[in-house]
């Protein structure tokens, strides 16, 4: 059953002053001269973004007092409950969240988030490389930490310009950097192959001959239709 919603706080007149105001969760938000568009229509707009945040108000926030590791906790407030499984829990993603934001917080933690940039970026990755990491991991931190920011940005607690910038900074690539490489990903012996068949359904282990002989994707294997055959 959806949640009742509540109703929007009306629309109110400063007398003494002349300007409309609206009283979020016991805060006074002015809108501007009463009876102007530019009241209704900031008035209209608070009380959207009111309810988009759950009847929240917005939140109180100076650039230079709003910190990395600031937006660090606000993000896995909303990674707690975006990246769930079908029975509620965290997925494993919330882990991989944290982990990836070791760094970044060890490091920038006390940083406004308006003075992030790709140098500082850099530097995060720079330690996990000398952490020896895998390549393929590092890129993938570093795509967690930008997804974040770029989080940050759609709730108006990061500038905008540092998205745009922090994003100029590609991901590594294979043989271009110090980043350690992972092994490369082999079959496994034919006949561990075989050993597994006697203990699949029919269909299973066709589909699993066929997987082995042509080297398709898993998904384009369960895919595939009767019409997809070429018969000679």
């Amino acid at each position: 059953m959806s949640r009742k919603r509540n109703k929007p706080p009306a629309h109110r007149r400063h007398k003494s002053h002349d300007c409309g105001y609206v009283v979020l969760n016991g805060r006074q938000i002015y809108t501007g001269p009463w009876g102007s568009e530019q009241a209704e229509e900031k008035y209209r707009q608070l009380i959207a973004e009111w309810a988009l945040r759950g009847d929240q108000p917005p939140p109180v926030v100076k650039p230079t007092e709003y910190r990395v590791r600031d937006l660090v906790a606000d993000y896995l407030v909303h990674a707690k409950t975006y990246y769930v499984e079908p029975d509620g829990r965290p997925s494993r993603e919330v882990s991989n969240i944290k982990h990836a934001l070791v760094q970044l917080l060890g490091i920038y933690g006390g940083l406004p988030v308006a003075e992030f940039s790709p140098l500082k970026l850099q530097a995060t990755r720079q330690e996990l490389i000398s952490a020896e990491l895998k390549r393929p991991t590092i890129n993938r931190r570093m795509g967690i930490i930008k997804r974040m920011f770029k989080w940050g940005v759609a709730q108006e607690l990061v500038p905008e310009g540092v998205l745009v910038a922090i994003s100029a900074l590609d991901n590594l690539k294979r043989g271009r950097s110090q980043a350690m490489e992972g092994k490369p990903v082999l079959p496994v012996p034919l006949v561990d192959f075989e050993a597994t068949l006697p203990f699949l359904t029919p269909p299973v282990a066709a589909m699993a001959r066929l997987q082995w002989h042509t080297g398709m994707r898993s998904g384009e294997l369960v895919q595939m239709r009767w019409m997809d055959i070429e018969k000679p």
